[in-house]
């Protein structure tokens, strides 16, 4: 199941295998590796990636709650860079050390939790059990 998350092109605003964003990714991976399944109350705009942040944040509590660590399942919120502008970015826990996330300009991807993404960390998160 894992896998046929992996390889999805990145596209702004996408909710789906055509294309996908991190928060759409976020949300796919929670619905079909965990069964639950959560709104996305906000609209991506273009070009105002720092807003995505605070978008995220303000998201969060309605279907999260923070937590000391990364935890399988979870999701991690962290503040990256893509050719010096700084973006907002979540992130899902899929194992001990290893997150489910995309950016811009690349495909989903299982990478290892750690050095940069790590020092970039902003919060962790527990997902709530709702199921669909």
């Amino acid at each position: 199941m894992l896998m046929s998350l992996v390889g999805i092109p990145w596209l702004a605003g996408g909710r789906d295998e055509a294309g996908i964003d991190c928060v759409g990714l976020a949300l796919l991976a929670q619905k079909r590796l965990w069964g639950r399944h959560y709104p996305w109350p906000h609209d991506y705009i273009p070009g105002r990636d720092t807003d995505q942040e605070e978008a995220i944040y303000s998201w969060l509590p309605s279907i999260a709650e923070p937590c000391d660590g990364p935890e399988v399942g979870g999701l991690v919120v962290m503040l990256l860079s893509v050719a010096g502008q700084p973006f907002g970015h979540i992130g899902t826990i899929v194992d001990t050390g290893r997150m489910l996330h995309t950016s811009p300009g690349g495909s989903s991807r299982v990478a290892r939790f750690s050095g940069a993404y790590r020092r970039r960390t902003r919060g962790f998160f527990r997902a709530r059990e709702e199921k669909t």
